[in-house]
């Protein structure tokens, strides 16, 4: 017989109701704004304090730190893939990030990262992630892998425990080769020059050696770096190399720019420019090389009603840029306007004691490892005369801890018996240990800070 269809009863939910509240919608919009206002500008646009760098720039980092193997690269994709552990949002833009990095030289990588066209300002992208590889430099290693391990973690937005900060000796945001914007709620703008510059400006509290940290120069006349130094608000005019010269047919005469475009491209929209371009007065060549962008505007030979001098007063109007900076750092959940000059001190300072508290830690490890070393002859007589001696009674009799027991009975019986060699251990360790006490945290971190 065919088996008989079950009807099971219906099961009506029981809904608890929520009384209704009469709440004005200008409330409504302010406060939903308000929350989205400070996650977007303390969790989106706006570097921390400690490290310079926004949460998705951490996050880049914190991947390469953690996959880092010494001569060996990633493949990009499964970098950038990886941040989805920690970031709550969509990993599609870090390419761009992944680019600078590499063009700045945080991370080292194979393929092709992108670059700007001097001549007529198009970008062209960086290749598919699935083409490139990249690791984290060694320098930038050198500066991370003892002192990654004394930032406080906490559990990220995806679950996974991240650092709150990446203890560098300056605010990266401001050594990389672009320069930082923040454009969400709050606009912020990060000037950015060189590690050596920005260190030497600090050391000697001269905002005057700083030095860009791309190949263009920056106009100090009509600058206001000691207003950005001391206030964290300024204008800085930066222009393109640019040399009157003869053109490569040896006839015409004009003005060759060099430079980089990671700040700005020529304004080639200039109207003077483009209406001499179409009357045919004015020639422009890409002469890109090896060494960098370079583009020729040459005056055309025989042309009336133009000079070699108007070529070169127009090229001035091409070349020049002003870019306004406001700086702004985020902390304890709220974005703050910072002068470069403090912020500068705080990430410095920190990491000088991030330094001072490893290497009193090793210090202390080194003392340990010497009395483990000058131990190992009486702990070995002790144990050929005593092998069934309980650890209790070891530590009763030698009158040690356990955590010297530990690392003596870690140790093979072979080991503890060669004699003149535990003694070159103990000589080495004993070297190590007055290395350490002579440890000049100041000394360290300026010879890594040239190499970045």
């Amino acid at each position: 017989m065919p088996k008989k269809k079950i009807i099971q009863p219906a099961v009506t939910a029981t809904v608890q109701e929520r009384p209704i509240e009469n709440v004005p919608i200008g409330e409504v919009v302010f406060t939903n704004y308000d929350d989205f206002c400070r996650y977007a500008i303390n969790h989106r646009a706006v570097p921390t304090l400690y490290d310079g760098l926004k949460d998705s720039y951490r996050r880049l980092l914190w991947s390469a730190i953690l996959a880092y193997k010494e001569g060996t690269l990633s493949p990009a994709v499964d970098l950038v893939s990886a941040v989805a552990r920690w970031h709550p949002h969509s990993t599609d833009g870090l390419d761009g990030t992944m680019s600078l990095f590499v063009h700045s030289g945080v991370f080292i990588g194979e393929g092709t990262f992108g670059s700007v066209n001097i001549a007529d300002g198009e970008k062209e992208p960086c290749a598919a992630l699935r083409y490139l590889h990249i690791s984290l430099s060694p320098v930038y290693n050198k500066l991370l892998r003892d002192l990654i391990k004394e930032v406080p973690q906490v559990e990220s937005p995806g679950g996974a425990v991240e650092p709150t900060y990446i203890p560098l000796p300056l605010p990266l945001s401001c050594c990389l080769k672009a320069d930082v914007m923040g454009l969400t709620a709050l606009k912020t703008t990060i000037p950015s020059f060189t590690p050596k510059s920005l260190y030497q400006a600090y050391i000697h509290d001269d905002p005057n050696l700083l030095e860009v940290n791309s190949n263009v120069n920056i106009d100090r006349a009509n600058s206001e770096l000691h207003k950005i130094w001391n206030t964290g608000k300024g204008k800085i005019t930066y222009y393109f190399k640019a040399t009157p010269c003869k053109g490569p047919d040896g006839r015409s005469e004009g003005v060759m720019f060099e430079g980089d475009t990671w700040k700005f491209t020529p304004n080639w929209n200039n109207e003077k420019y483009k209406k001499l371009l179409e009357d045919g007065k004015i020639f422009q060549m890409d002469l890109t090389d090896i060494n960098g962008p370079k583009v020729f505007i040459g005056k055309v030979p025989d042309a009336r009603g133009i000079t070699v001098d108007d070529v070169v007063n127009l090229a001035k109007e091409i070349y020049y840029t002003t870019i306004p900076y406001e700086i702004y750092v985020t902390s304890d959940e709220s974005a703050k306007p910072i002068p470069l000059k403090i912020w500068v001190d705080i990430v410095y300072k920190n990491y000088i004691n991030l330094l001072l508290q490893v290497n009193k830690k090793k210090i202390a490890r080194c003392e340990f490892l010497i009395k483990v070393q000058e131990m190992i002859p009486t702990f070995g007589s002790y144990i050929l005369s005593n092998p069934t001696a309980s650890k209790e009674q070891i530590k009763k009799d030698l009158k040690i801890n356990d955590e010297m027991l530990t690392e003596l009975l870690g140790k093979t019986l072979s080991t503890i018996l060669k004699n003149p060699e535990n003694s070159a251990k103990l000589n080495n360790l004993k070297k190590e240990l007055k290395e350490l006490k002579q440890f000049d945290p100041i000394k360290e971190t300026e010879e890594v800070i040239n190499q970045m």
